[in-house]
């Protein structure tokens, strides 16, 4: 089995802090969060994966613009029209009802928790292998409270859990604190998160895994990943977690980096330049 698990697209961003750049540059990156996500699309296609999860705030906003939720359904639609399960909750930005989103329904996409209900949900992928999904969709943007307690325990078959939120350290937090002791304790085969814009595995084993953002919106996301996930299957599709393989996938379309520039100026061109700003600031 194959899946990729990704969060934060933040498709819609308005990138304020950039609107000084000419408008070239800054359309193409404000255009970089649907080229990331177009590339993750295209790599769950030439990887034949199985499922794709979505680890919440795919939009920036919980009024995303028509031509986000357009273009959010036509890539949705490239994976299911190949039969690629797709498993999606909402994060805190993107905190909505499930009619308020423009995505065709079939089997083959599932809006999981809807109202902020864990929820269970079990499929197959083409070779017969049983596999369950649980999580929870925020409808508001806090959730103060611990969802983990409501996580069911574990059966028989593969277990993904799917949440965003971030951990109990951390301080003012809104976005379902949790302990990672408290998700090891569940004994999921695998936690896909999202919320936090940076790539951390919090346990191996089990895993509990923040993909981080799939593209950086400020010089503080320099390292973007999606993390593809491949699993080998075993006897009567039992899955070993020591063949579990890390496939990162560098696939933002603009990359942030820190340059140093050195300027040397003669003391007469200073004067210069000192005069010429002189006269520019008159005018």
């Amino acid at each position: 089995m194959k899946f990729i698990h990704f969060a934060d697209a933040h498709l819609d961003s308005p990138f304020r802090g950039l609107s000084f750049l000419p408008s070239k540059e800054f359309n193409q990156i404000y255009q970089a969060a649907d080229q990331s996500l177009t590339r993750i699309v295209d790599l769950a296609l030439k990887q034949n994966v199985d499922l794709v999860l979505i680890a919440g705030d795919t939009f920036d906003s919980n009024t995303p613009s028509p031509r986000a939720q357009l273009f959010f359904a036509e890539q949705i639609k490239r994976l299911t029209d190949q039969k690629i399960q797709v498993v999606m909750i909402f994060g805190n930005h993107d905190h909505m009802k499930k009619e308020d989103l423009l995505v065709t329904e079939t089997p083959y996409f599932k809006l999981l928790g809807n109202g902020e209900k864990v929820e269970k949900a079990t499929f197959s992928t083409k070779a017969g292998f049983t596999y369950d999904v649980i999580g929870f969709s925020y409808l508001n943007n806090h959730i103060t409270r611990d969802m983990i307690p409501d996580f069911p325990a574990k059966g028989q078959n593969y277990t993904f859990g799917l949440m965003h939120a971030q951990e109990k350290a951390q301080t003012n937090n809104v976005y379902a604190p949790f302990t990672t002791s408290e998700v090891q304790n569940l004994n999921y085969d695998y936690f896909a998160l999202g919320h936090i814009h940076a790539r951390n595995n919090l346990s191996e084993n089990p895993w509990i895994v923040y993909p981080g953002n799939i593209q950086g919106r400020h010089i503080n996301e320099i390292k973007v990943a999606i993390l593809a996930r491949s699993m080998n299957k075993l006897r009567r599709q039992a899955l070993s977690l020591n063949k579990l393989v890390q496939l990162f996938g560098k696939l933002s379309k603009s990359i942030w980096k820190v340059k140093s520039i050195k300027l040397v100026c003669r003391q007469k061109s200073l004067k210069s330049l000192i005069r010429l700003s002189k006269r520019l600031t008159l005018v």
